[in-house]
């Protein structure tokens, strides 16, 4: 069926198993020069100048509040120390708090579409999930306080949900750029996301917070509170949120050769939801502590969003619906953190332990239409409980005054079940009857990996810092006897792994670094990729199992300056990330013959792919209680296989953001302008009758923000937000939803009312 190129979308792209055309871009010389332009200048200047500055630098600091100022944002996710942006040798962006507050997210995805090297995939209040350099779905890994979410029932190319995480129990998001796996494992291939939730302050007494949060293009309501406190020793955290949107409207318009002629629903892009959360500690000594976690999310009616065809293409009426009617995930948890230990092998410790329940089902349904009012539907239903047990204890030594040792093990396990229907039926005209089918598609299979890490910090100079890790990874995968499957159909695949990593910072002056990383990175064949068989979930296709999947391996550089001073915040990176044995979804070139006829694909191993770009990002106060905020982002990726050598678009080609900022001294109000525009790109491998033509166009999309500090008494704050997202109401799709055309909503007015107190 000619629509199943339009609708899966893999990792990669469909990948030929012949040669293609050859189409290069590198990173051009002048991008080089403008990096060694800014060193020049950042690392010579004047006294005279620096003088100058100082004193601009002081009174602005009275005038207004730092919030451009990156680097007085803290980070642990990229060194597992506590670092200054300005000190980490990686590509990192942190959203604080205050960030998060300021832009009422519907879930922390909305929160990196700004960020440099960050895209999203996905559509909806709930749906939207990462993207970084390129990379997507299981090469993205998603971390919760350090706790993996990824599991290994997801689809490769559609990773964990950040919504499972109610974004106002976040504290901040820390992304890092690049791969993680020596601290983290598997799937650290093209970046990590961190989502960072609060915990009690020190000081005795309650605090906390009530909100409610509307928006108009999905008549959207969310009501949440979160309060916490401390009594002596003891500690508590409470916060729930509840939520209602309705599907949202794209705005009439063209993009690309899709022309909307009036508002249009994205059908099945609302949900219902709410979320829970609670934390229980104890500190029973000077720097131990001891809690437990609970947290729980449950939505109804979440969907990956469709426009009928039949809205921009008459000709063509299928439709496709994708939705989950329900979905649930309990997670317990049980840590440890010790401070001042001062053995001779640990100065702290911290443990975790956890356990995590995700039940969910799987809906698709699929319309053909054949004219005159017959034709074809599919129905599937796909119920799936993954439980998932892990454990990660992470230790720190500072040996002598030179060294920082961070060691440890981790270990997880995914235990998933699956029940399946289907049924396919005629209408409109005589034929024959329904057919059913329970026949699972995947077997119930354990997932399990056990890690053991290790990375020392050394400090060889005043100037010259390295931070150097390796890890060992084994990774087991085993099918296990499943209702309907023969008992013989049980197999078994490993993965042993060892990654390294380099990361080096030299302090060329006191406001400039040059910061450089190489390393290895690695992700081990999920459950999908490797034994699922049966047609996919679009219907489409027949999707066969493969034992033979080697685990894909990553080798990146990076290379960049950063420049701060008391009123600005550069820096400029540099990238490769050479994958090896990519995973991809292939066509092999058969059919499962009568009476379906669907074309076979099948995961396979792709020799060798790059993906390479430059990052720049400036945050500058360039008068007092102005700011302005830049950031760029170019990106190219090649299949380098032997026998191809094609250029490959999975994200944008450039991205810019730009915003500009008026906020006096005080805090009783700001105000914020944003632009982010995203390149055209003519590198992606599109269908020959893909709706949106021969490339996926550029777009550029505008926002306004405001807030004001409405009162204040007796330590209680209210606060007003609002916002105008998509204020020219154009018509656009993010990169990875625009085949599979899912646009983004009309024009978006947000109210957010938050009441605080301590």
């Amino acid at each position: 069926m000619k629509w199943f190129a339009c609708i899966r979308e893999p990792a990669d792209r469909q990948f030929s198993l012949k040669g293609g055309s050859s189409v290069r871009r590198n990173i051009g010389i002048s991008t080089i020069l403008l990096i060694f332009v800014l060193v020049l200048i950042a690392a010579a200047p004047t006294a005279m100048a620096a003088e100058e500055d100082k004193g601009k630098a002081e009174k602005a600091k009275e005038a207004a509040p730092k919030k451009a100022g990156l680097k007085e944002k803290v980070v642990v996710t990229a060194t597992r120390t506590e670092e200054d942006v300005f000190q980490v040798p990686q590509p990192v962006s942190v959203v604080t708090a205050e960030e998060i507050e300021e832009q009422t997210p519907n879930t922390a995805t909305d929160l990196l579409r700004n960020l440099p090297g960050v895209d999203v995939n996905g559509v909806g209040t709930s749906q939207p999930r990462p993207i970084i350099r390129g990379q997507r779905g299981q090469r993205i890994l998603l971390l919760e306080d350090g706790i993996r979410m990824n599991t290994s029932r997801r689809q490769s190319d559609f990773g964990e949900l950040p919504a499972l995480v109610d974004v106002g129990s976040i504290d901040r998001v820390e992304v890092v750029r690049g791969p993680g796996s020596v601290l983290y494992g598997s799937d650290a291939v093209g970046g990590v996301v961190n989502m960072i939730t609060r915990v009690p302050s020190r000081g005795d007494g309650l605090q906390g917070s009530v909100g409610y949060r509307y928006s108009t293009a999905d008549s959207q309501v969310k009501p949440s509170f979160n309060f916490m406190g401390r009594q002596g020793r003891f500690s508590y955290l409470v916060g729930a949120s509840y939520r209602d949107a309705e599907s949202y409207k794209a705005p009439s318009g063209s993009y690309g050769d899709i022309t909307l002629a009036e508002d249009t629903r994205v059908n099945d892009s609302g949900v219902t939801d709410n979320t829970f959360n609670t934390r229980l500690g104890w500190d029973f000594k000077n720097s131990h502590e001891l809690f437990f976690k609970v947290e729980r999310y449950d939505s109804q009616d979440a969907g990956f969003g469709w426009v009928s065809p039949s809205a921009y293409n008459p000709d063509d009426g299928t439709e496709v619906q994708l939705i989950y009617p329900f979905q649930t995930v309990n997670q317990y948890v049980v840590g440890y953190k010790g401070n001042n230990l001062e053995t001779s092998w640990v100065d702290s410790q911290e443990t975790t332990l956890y356990y995590r329940d995700n039940e969910r089902r799987f809906d698709q349904r699929i319309d053909i239409p054949f004219g005159g009012g017959a034709g074809l539907e599919i129905l599937s239903e796909n119920f799936t409980d993954i439980e998932t047990f892990g454990l990660r204890s992470e230790l720190r030594k500072l040996a002598g005054t030179r060294h920082i040792l961070t060691y440890g093990l981790d270990y997880y396990q995914d235990d998933a079940t699956s029940t399946n229907f289907s049924q396919e039926s005629f209408y409109g005209f005589p034929g024959p009857p329904p057919s059913t089918d329970n026949t699972p598609t995947l077997p119930n299979a354990t997932y399990a990996s056990f890690g053991l890490f290790a990375q020392d910090r050394i400090r060889f100079t005043d100037r010259f810092d390295a931070i150097v890790g390796v890890r060992y990874q084994d990774i087991t995968a085993k099918t296990e006897e499943t209702p309907l499957l023969p008992a013989t159909d049980n197999f078994e695949s490993s993965d042993s792994t060892a990654v390294w990593a380099t990361n080096l910072i030299y302090k060329a002056t006191e406001n400039v670094k040059i910061v450089g990383s190489v390393g290895t990175a690695f992700r081990s064949p999920n459950l999908i990729e490797r034994f699922f068989d049966g047609p996919t979930p679009e219907g489409g296709a027949y999707q066969a199992r493969n034992l033979e999947l080697e685990a894909e391996t990553a080798l990146n550089f990076d290379l960049g300056v950063k420049y701060s001073r008391d009123n600005v915040y550069m820096e400029v990176t540099l990238f490769q990330n050479t994958i090896k044995d990519g995973i991809a979804i292939v066509n092999t070139g058969m059919d499962t013959g009568d009476p379906d006829f669907l074309d076979i694909y099948q995961n396979v191993n792709v020799e060798k792919l790059r993906y390479q770009g430059v990052e720049l990002a400036l945050d500058w106060m360039f008068v007092d209680n102005w700011f302005l905020g830049l950031n760029y982002t170019h990106l190219t990726g090649e299949d380098i296989s032997q026998g191809i050598d094609e250029a490959i678009g999975n994200s944008y080609s450039d991205k810019y953001n730009v915003s500009v900022r008026y906020q006096p001294g005080g805090g009783r109000f700001w105000i914020e302008a944003r632009a982010r525009h995203n390149g055209d790109q003519k590198d992606a491998i599109l269908a020959a009758d893909n709706p949106i033509g021969d490339i996926y166009p550029s777009f550029t999309v505008y926002s306004l923000r405001s807030g004001i500090k409405l009162y204040e008494t007796r330590g209680t704050t209210h606060r007003l937000g609002i916002a105008v997202e998509n204020a020219t109401d154009e018509l656009y799709a993010e990169f990875s939803n625009a085949s599979f055309f899912r646009p983004e909503p009309e024009r978006n007015y947000v109210l957010n009312y938050a009441i605080s107190f301590r």
